[in-house]
């Protein structure tokens, strides 16, 4: 079957309509415009989307009219004909056959790309009749993301079906961008479980990113606006957002509608202006004196902008000191206003200008439009700025104090001062005062925390023309705070040995200031010795050691520190407990067995146990998948080594062992880290017994029976009982049929039944599990009475040569037994 497809264009999209002869519904790739430039990011023309830049990949989806099939191609070259590692990638988050389509891509080959790396790719879909491709040229592209993103602030948001908000909907793909920075898609899927929230979504804002796959810091004040794209449940958006970076953040709620995404979208100017873009010709005027106050204004949107107002104040915003306009500043173009500018009073004046003050222009972005800058205007005369009730608060304190220190600065000019300073032991720290009407006075402050000892401040001040000091003063006097240091586990190791260990003492001392101790020992039986460390941040916590031997008995401890300010000691503690020398015991040979088998059975563990000194075992334990069991000997002999043994059954499934010793010295263990695997058991099927029978049911003494039973164990597990009793007493059963999950025919045949009628039944065992049947009666067995001859003959009884001669003879046998010769 052909296929042709014709374009058309419809309210800013595209849609594919198929013309076939028998009008097969064929479904249709919401592609956009050809040639498919690289980063398709979600205009109204295009469905398909590259979001989630990982080091590994992306996420690619897109939207089809009808359900249908998920294939995406990606390839390492433009041509497309190195496909990478893993590509095709059919899998749908969506399912097999969905109008939503939503394709996760990672490969080792984008893994071991370098960063920034351009990869190619291609979707197609399918409803089983054709298959449509969006692109028969040129591909989509993404690149390869690096960084890891580290948590930062979240935005979030919820799917509606109804204005009335009552119905949130899952199963939307969700996505955002900032769109001011013109940022790599983000994307996720409308009620995801990692949100928790029907019809929720979430991102974190580090996971921005650019579009050559670098992480992107967006700021307060950036634009975000989320799309949700729902097939046939509709479509959302949020509008732009301006971002607050409040650390959690919810937009505003999206409702689906039929309306085309972006359909009433329209470009728009984005003006913009910076403390840098303002100048001042000349630079620096004296009172009586005009100024050229220029402004650079740019417009960094997508339209132009037309009748560009500009307001110009002075100190504050209601003070408004002039007005510029521009005519029309188009996209990407940069525009200068100008006003004159005559200052009423000398002193440093701030000159603050806003573009659009009234907002009259709709712009993508709303908070870039305002700046300001200062000037210097020199007074025509000059009175000299006043300093007084120059102080600190407090006059003494500690180091984590925080200590004011302020002064009344009066300027009869009014003249804001270019320099505020405090001199604290003969370094300048700015002061700051909220107070801006200097004539009757303003109090400047600066905080801070000071050094222990005793300081000293002046203040420095100037209004641009005089600078003005007041005298050097004394104070405040700090004295140190002290945090009382901190001892935890104080321990000796090991707790008991012979005269010739090495004991280590250890304690961790924590100071929260950070102080060296001055006394750092430890108290061995009433004796100080000083404890060494290789740790000097001790504001964490520092571990303290001394290592000696001990000579026998039982002895005590405890720690003593001080940061010379505070000493604080541990209670005394018991310990080690020392003997004289000790061979050190050893283990060896170590076994489970069987390796292998079925639950029920029993598992025996075995090791030897050797100790030089032949001293018997305090510990003697086996751990079994972490637990402890006891392990027993019936040798007393520990010098040349004695075998230890633990039996038990097992549950199904893969066991692990190790081994525990102690001599009361020493404690040693096998394998002496990790453990012993082993061993494996399996569920045990118990077999069965099918057909049990005699053959045959009667006969004479003398006769052969044969006994059978069909033996089956669904784990082929030869039987270690296999017996017939007749009468009480077992015969062992055979077979030449090993395969016994599907039935084995076992038998046992005997001629030596006595007369009468017998019993029987079958015992076997596949060495776990032992099957019986039940009692059986049979075989009958007669007692054999002889047959008789009687009127033999042979008729005629003479003739010639050719004569046919006919003998016969009677044959009686009470037990109507069928003779066996007869001749």
């Amino acid at each position: 079957m052909r296929l042709k497809f014709t374009v058309c264009v419809l309210v800013g999209f595209f849609v594919f309509f198929s013309q076939i002869c028998n009008v097969l519904a064929v479904p249709v790739i919401d592609t956009g415009n050809p040639p498919y430039e690289e980063w398709p990011q979600g205009s109204v023309e295009n469905s398909v989307k590259v979001s989630n830049l990982k080091e590994s990949g992306c996420t690619i989806s897109w939207i089809t009219d009808v359900p249908s099939s998920s294939r995406v191609d990606v390839y390492s070259d433009a041509a497309g004909t190195v496909p990478v590692q893993g590509s095709p990638f059919t899998t749908n988050y969506f399912g097999v056959s969905s109008t939503k389509h939503y394709v996760t891509i990672d490969s080792t080959t984008i893994v071991n790309a370098a960063a920034g790396t351009t990869f190619y790719f291609k979707v197609t879909s399918s409803d089983g009749t054709e298959d449509v491709a969006p692109s028969s040229g040129a591909l989509y592209t993404f690149r390869k993301a690096s960084g890891t993103p580290s948590p930062a602030n979240t935005v979030a948001g919820v799917v509606y079906s109804d204005p009335g908000l009552t119905n949130p909907v899952n199963g939307v793909i969700v996505y955002i961008n900032c769109t001011n920075r013109n940022s790599a898609l983000l994307s996720i899927i409308s009620g995801d479980p990692s949100v928790g929230v029907d019809g929720g979504w979430m991102f974190d804002t580090s996971a921005f990113r650019n579009m050559d796959g670098s992480l992107m810091t967006i700021n307060a004040g950036d634009i975000l606006v989320a799309e949700a794209w729902g097939a046939e449940l509709g479509n959302a958006t949020t509008g732009e957002y301006v971002y607050q970076a409040a650390g959690f953040e919810m937009l505003p709620d999206m409702v689906l509608t039929a309306v085309p995404l972006g359909a009433m979208v329209t470009p728009k100017p984005d003006l913009t202006i910076s403390a840098a873009s303002i100048t001042f010709t000349p630079s620096s005027i004296s009172l009586g004196e005009s100024v050229l106050i220029s402004v650079n204004v740019s417009n960094v949107g997508d339209d132009s902008a037309s009748d560009v107002s500009v307001k110009y104040c002075e100190d504050v915003e209601d003070n408004v000191i002039g007005y510029g306009n521009v005519s029309i500043i188009n996209s990407s173009e940069t525009k200068t206003s100008s006003i004159i500018y005559t200052p009423q009073s000398g002193g440093m004046h701030e000159i603050y200008v806003y573009v659009d003050p009234a907002n009259e222009i709709e712009e993508t972005n709303e908070n870039n439009n305002n700046a300001s800058k200062s000037i210097f205007v020199i007074p025509s005369s000059n009175i000299a700025p006043v300093l007084t009730d120059g102080l600190v608060t407090p006059l003494s304190g500690n180091q984590t104090t925080v200590f004011t220190y302020s002064v009344n600065y009066t300027d009869a000019d009014n003249n804001a001062p270019t320099v505020k300073e405090v001199i604290i032991d003969g370094n300048a720290y700015v002061m700051s005062s909220e107070d801006t009407n200097y004539t009757d006075g303003a109090i400047f402050k600066y905080q801070t925390t000071l050094s222990v000892g005793t300081h000293n401040y002046k203040f420095r001040f100037s209004d641009g023309l005089d600078v003005v000091n007041t005298s050097l003063t004394d104070g405040p006097v700090v004295t140190y705070l002290n945090h009382a240091p901190v001892l935890t586990n104080g321990v000796v190791l090991p707790s008991m040995g012979t005269v010739s260990t090495q004991f280590v003492y250890s304690v961790n001392y924590t100071d929260a200031d950070n102080d060296v101790p001055v006394i750092m020992n430890v108290t061995i039986d009433g004796v100080e010795h000083t404890m060494t460390t290789q740790d000097n941040i001790y504001s964490d916590g520092s571990i303290f050691t001394y290592n000696t031997t001990l000579p026998e008995g039982t002895h005590t401890y405890s720690f003593k520190f001080s940061d010379g300010y505070d000493t604080v000691q541990t209670p005394v503690y018991t310990g080690p407990t020392v003997g004289q020398e000790n061979a050190v015991p050893t283990l060896s040979n170590p076994s489970v067995s069987p390796t292998s088998g079925f639950d029920g059975a029993l598992f025996t563990y075995t090791v030897t146990y050797t100790d030089a000194d032949n001293t018997p075992p305090t510990i003697a334990r086996v751990y079994i998948d972490g637990n402890t069991r006891t392990m027993s000997s019936n040798d007393g002999s520990y010098d040349d080594g004695s075998t230890f043994t633990y039996s038990t059954t097992l549950s199904a499934g893969t066991h692990n062992y190790y081994f525990e010793f102690s001599d009361g010295y020493w404690t040693v263990r096998l394998p002496e880290s990790g453990t012993f695997v082993g061993p494996n058991v399996t569920i045990n099927h118990v077999p069965s017994l099918l057909s049990p029978q005699v053959n045959p049911i009667t006969g004479i003494e003398g006769a052969s029976f044969t006994y059978q039973v069909i033996y089956q164990d669904e784990d082929n597990t030869t039987p270690t009982v296999k017996r017939v009793y007749i009468d009480g007493t077992p015969y062992t059963m055979m077979t030449s049929d090993s395969t016994y999950y599907d039935g084995s025919l076992f038998t046992y045949t005997t001629s030596s039944l006595n007369t009468g009628t017998h019993t029987y039944y079958f015992e076997f065992s596949d060495g776990v599990n032992t099957v019986t049947t039940t009692v059986l009666g049979g075989p009958t067995v007669y007692e054999n009475t002889p047959p008789s001859l009687a009127s033999g003959s042979v008729s005629p009884t003479s003739g010639i040569s050719g004569t046919t001669f006919t003998y016969s003879v009677t044959y009686t046998d009470a037990e109507n037994n069928t003779p066996t010769i007869k001749r």
